[in-house]
């Protein structure tokens, strides 16, 4: 493993996606790795590679808080595209599946490329932006079996009726049940909700009861949460979490400082505030960057933000800490009032 990783820091890729108008990374400049690319050839004679080489990259801020192009190869999504699209979720050639995140997204990668190419299912892309007028013309229009978003956007889209009959599923941020209840009421569907990092190649849980947490770990994958010192603790006690998996990535690019922190572990650090219940489900508690102290205690915006969504007349929530008087920090909430309000 530790000889994969290393290698992979000189393998140059053959192909850069993106678009124009739009910088990356400073530390990773486009415009250098083209140069410093092949140029493909219309109908390029495929090249044989192996399942462990590098197929492609893809950019987050994932676990180190800043964007890194996270390295996959070909068997960890041919693998995870079985286990968690098709023998977890239940993907197959009968369905359509749309989901609001681009391809540039981990999200939109694997639920609207690599699930359905496994499975012959068909997938709807839009290169518009996911407003919340156009996802519901999508979803009425196209009628998918399956949808998959993140929690904004499921909160936008409930405030009237909607036609959907799709398997509905979140992941990418905590699931408030207000959210869920809304969304219920609205289109008659549950909420799924699932959780993953891009470095984990896929989800690596899925909650099939239709509430706020994460549900529970996913074949391929286990997961454990410590503390600062990187003992386990116990169910119900909140620290760090951490997964195990065969699947993860080969590395970041250029990069071998992070490659070695975040890969380098058996246990590889997610960057989230976590318990696990008795029964094994993962519950989220805020990003350890997120997470804000004042006065010596921890405070979980989430929480705050998920509190103020249950006061009528408030559409979206978001709150952030910042220094007031004396340099001290302290909370700021700001409030997107429903339409009609």
């Amino acid at each position: 493993k530790d000889n994969i990783i290393h290698q992979s820091f000189f393998v140059e890729p053959k192909l850069v996606i993106r678009e124009s108008a739009i910088d990356i990374d400073n530390a990773v400049d486009v415009g250098t790795i083209v140069q410093e690319s092949y140029i493909l050839e219309p109908w390029h004679k495929p090249t044989i590679t192996n399942v462990n080489d590098l197929a492609f990259m893809l950019w987050t801020s994932g676990t180190t808080g800043r964007g890194k192009a996270v390295m996959q190869n070909h068997k960890n999504y041919i693998e995870t595209s079985r286990l968690v699209g098709v023998e977890t979720i239940g993907v197959s050639n009968k369905d359509k599946v749309y989901t609001t995140a681009k391809l540039f997204f981990a999200i939109g990668m694997y639920a609207s490329f690599f699930w359905p190419m496994y499975a012959s299912a068909e997938s709807y892309l839009d290169s518009g932006l996911s407003t919340p007028g156009r996802v519901r013309e999508n979803i009425e229009r196209f009628e998918p079996t399956i949808f998959y978003s993140v929690p904004i956007v499921y909160s936008q889209l409930a405030t009237r009726e909607i036609k959907c009959r799709a398997l509905c599923l979140a992941g990418g941020d905590r699931l408030p049940q207000l959210v869920i209840d809304r969304w219920h009421h609205c289109s008659g569907q549950l909420i799924y909700n699932t959780s993953g990092v891009t470095e984990g190649t896929n989800c690596y849980s899925y909650n099939k009861l239709g509430t706020p947490d994460a549900g529970t770990i996913i074949n391929g994958y286990s997961m454990r949460v410590v503390d600062d010192l990187d003992q386990v603790l116990l169910p119900n006690q909140v620290g760090r979490l951490q997964i195990k998996t065969e699947y993860k990535a080969l590395g970041y690019y250029k990069d071998p400082y992070w490659s070695e922190k975040v890969f380098g572990p058996e246990w590889m650090p997610t960057g989230d505030y976590a318990f696990i219940t008795e029964s094994g489900h993962l519950n989220y508690m805020g990003r350890i960057n997120d997470v804000i102290k004042i006065n010596g205690q921890f405070i979980n915006p989430s929480e705050i933000e998920e509190s103020l969504l249950n006061y009528s007349g408030i559409e979206q929530a978001a709150v952030i800490s910042r220094l007031g008087d004396n340099d001290l920090e302290h909370i700021e909430a700001y409030l997107v009032p429903t339409a009609n309000t």
